[in-house]
C-alpha cells in the first residue's frame, strides 16, 4: 500500500485515519479558538436537557451577578451572554492586567420552538439556570381516529 503525501513529506491521510483522529481535531480546534478569542473573552460550559413540555439549560458562570447577564430567545435562538468589568484600584500600577473586562457569549439552537412568555432565568451561587417552555405548537399530541 502506499500512502499519499502532503507537500510536507506526511501522510495525508494520518491523521484522519488514526483511531485519536477526534481527539486530536478537538485538542487543535480549541488551540486555535484560544488563540483567536479576545483577552478576558470565556467559553462557559452549558447543560442542556429537556422535560415533556420544557426545555433547561444550565451555566457555570461564577462571578457574575444578575445584572451582567443576557438571556435573550429569537426563533429556536438561545443566547447567554454576560460583560464583567473589574475596577482599578488608586494608587495601584499594574506590570499586567488581563482581568479587567471578561465577556462570555454562548448561542444554542433548540430543536423546537420555545414560547417566549414562558422563558425564565435564574442565577443562584454562579450556576445560571434557564428554563423555556415548548412551543404548544411544537408539542406533540394525539390524534384520535374515528371510524
Amino acid at each position: 500500500m502506499k500512502l499519499a503525501l502532503n507537500r510536507r513529506g506526511w501522510p495525508s491521510n494520518a491523521f484522519r485515519t488514526a483511531p485519536f483522529a477526534p481527539s486530536l481535531g478537538d485538542v487543535f480546534e480549541g488551540f486555535a479558538r484560544a488563540l483567536s478569542s479576545e483577552p478576558g473573552t470565556d467559553h462557559t460550559p452549558l447543560n442542556v436537557w429537556e422535560t415533556d413540555d420544557k426545555y433547561f439549560v444550565e451555566s457555570a458562570v461564577p462571578g457574575f451577578t444578575q445584572d451582567e447577564i443576557e438571556v435573550s430567545v429569537e426563533g429556536r435562538a438561545l443566547k447567554i451572554a454576560g460583560k464583567k468589568s473589574e475596577e482599578s484600584e488608586d494608587g495601584l500600577s499594574y506590570h499586567r492586567r488581563e482581568r479587567s473586562v471578561t465577556t462570555f457569549e454562548r448561542s444554542i439552537d433548540l430543536p423546537l420552538l420555545v414560547e417566549v412568555d414562558g422563558v425564565s432565568a435564574q442565577l443562584q451561587q454562579g450556576v445560571l439556570t434557564v428554563e423555556l417552555a415548548k412551543a404548544a405548537a411544537a408539542l406533540p399530541r394525539r390524534i384520535e381516529v374515528r371510524s
